[in-house]
C-alpha cells in the first residue's frame, strides 16, 4: 500500500495546493538520527501532513530530498531522491531510517498540514479508509530496503557535481536552479533564511520563504518584492507567465500573489527598490506605478524608517532609486518618494 501511494503522491499539482492551501506547522534544521521520524511525526498527530526534507552535507550542501506524506502520525508515502535516483515507499523509508549513518550533516525540514479535500475523490477514499492497516507505527522503524541501496554521494563527489553543475548555469542561456538563486540574492542582503520551497503548475507557481525565527527580518512585503525580482531573473522575463505566490514564514507568515502575465519587466525593476533601502535603513510601506504613453514609468513611494534613529536623507535616497532603476529601464523615468504619510515628497529628475 504505502508502495502504490507513494507513487500516486509523488505529483506536482498535489504539492503546488498543498504549498498554496496548507498551513505550516513546522519548520526546523535537526541533526539526522534514529529519532528523525518520530520528530517529524510529532506535528503530524491530527489529519494529513506533508513534510519536505533538504539533505544537506556537513559542508552546507543539499545531496538530496526526501517527502513524507502523514495521516494521523502514520507514514502513507515516502518518496526519496539521492542524486539522480528517486526511490518510493518501503525502499524510501529505509533511506530516511539511516540518514544518520549515511553521512548527512543535517535535515532542513518545512512540514504542512492540508484538507484531504485537496486529494482527488478516490485517492482521498483510499487514504481515510485504510491508513489505519497499513502499518503499525512502531514498524515504521524497522522498516529495510528490500535490496542493496546506492549509498548517498560522497562529499567530493558532491562537490564535483556542484561544480559542473555552476558551470552549465554561467553559459549563456543556461537555466538556474530558481529557488536556489533566490535564496541566494537574498541572503547576499542579510535576509536569514533557512530554507526555501518552491513548486510550480502550469497556471501557478509557490514560492515559500522560510526565515529564521530568533532573527529579525525586513517587512515580509519588501522580502515578498524582491524575491519576485530574482524570480524572474533566474527564470528569465520570455518564461515568466501567470501567478507567482510568495510567501514569507517568520514567527508570522505573510502571503501575496503577483499577476506577471503582463509587466513583467516592470515588477522585475520594483524588485530591486526594497535592496537599495534596506542599506539605509528604510523600507516600502505603499508602492504605485503609471505606465503612461511612450514608454514613461511613474513610481511613487511611501517609505517607512526600521527605528528612530535612521537619518536617511529622502533627496538622496530617491535619486539613488532613480539611478538604480534607470539603468534597466529604457524610456523615461520618473520616481517620487516620501517617508511618511505625512512626509515631504521628493521628485527625482
Amino acid at each position: 500500500m504505502i508502495n502504490d501511494l507513494s507513487r500516486k503522491l509523488d505529483d506536482v499539482i498535489l504539492i503546488s495546493k498543498i504549498l498554496l492551501n496548507g498551513t505550516v506547522v513546522a519548520s526546523r534544521t535537526l541533526k539526522p538520527d534514529e529519532r528523525l521520524l518520530n520528530t517529524i511525526r510529532e506535528p503530524c498527530r491530527d489529519g494529513l501532513c506533508y513534510a519536505h526534507l533538504r539533505l544537506m552535507s556537513p559542508e552546507g550542501r543539499e545531496v538530496g530530498e526526501i517527502k513524507v506524506f502523514l495521516h494521523n502520525g502514520d507514514v502513507i508515502a515516502c518518496i526519496a531522491r539521492v542524486g539522480e535516483e528517486k526511490i518510493y515507499g518501503a525502499t524510501a523509508l529505509g533511506v530516511l531510517s539511516r540518514l544518520h549513518a549515511a553521512g548527512v550533516g543535517s535535515v532542513k525540514i518545512i512540514e504542512y498540514s492540508f484538507n484531504p479535500s485537496l486529494l482527488e475523490e478516490d485517492l482521498r477514499k483510499t487514504i481515510l479508509a485504510k491508513t489505519t492497516s497499513l502499518q503499525p507505527r512502531q514498524a515504521v522503524k524497522e522498516v529495510r530496503p528490500a535490496k542493496p541501496e546506492k549509498a548517498l554521494p560522497k562529499a567530493e563527489e558532491v562537490e564535483a557535481k556542484e561544480k559542473k553543475a555552476r558551470e552549465e548555469v554561467s553559459k549563456p542561456g543556461a537555466p538556474k536552479d530558481v529557488k536556489a538563486y533566490v535564496a541566494s540574492k537574498l541572503q547576499e542582503v542579510g535576509v536569514p533564511i533557512t530554507n526555501t520551497v518552491l513548486a510550480e503548475s502550469k497556471k501557478y507557481v509557490v514560492l515559500d520563504i522560510i526565515c529564521d525565527e530568533d532573527s529579525e527580518i525586513p517587512p515580509p512585503e519588501n522580502i515578498v518584492l524582491a524575491a519576485i525580482r530574482h524570480y524572474i531573473e533566474a527564470l528569465g522575463e520570455d518564461k515568466v507567465t501567470g501567478k507567482v505566490r510568495v510567501t514569507v514564514h517568520h514567527k508570522k507568515t505573510h502571503s501575496e500573489t503577483y499577476d506577471l502575465s503582463k509587466d513583467v519587466h516592470i515588477w522585475k525593476l520594483l524588485g530591486a527598490i526594497p535592496e537599495v533601502l534596506w542599506k539605509h535603513s528604510l523600507y516600502v510601506d505603499k508602492l504605485k506605478y503609471k505606465l503612461r504613453k511612450g514608454n514613461k514609468l511613474e513610481i511613487s513611494l511611501t517609505l517607512k524608517r526600521h527605528g528612530i534613529y535612521s537619518t536617511a536623507n529622502i533627496h538622496d535616497v530617491t535619486r539613488e532609486i532613480y539611478e538604480r532603476l534607470k539603468s534597466e529601464w529604457g524610456g523615461d523615468l520618473t520616481v517620487k518618494a516620501k517617508i511618511g504619510a505625512w512626509g515631504m515628497e521628493v521628485k527625482y529628475p
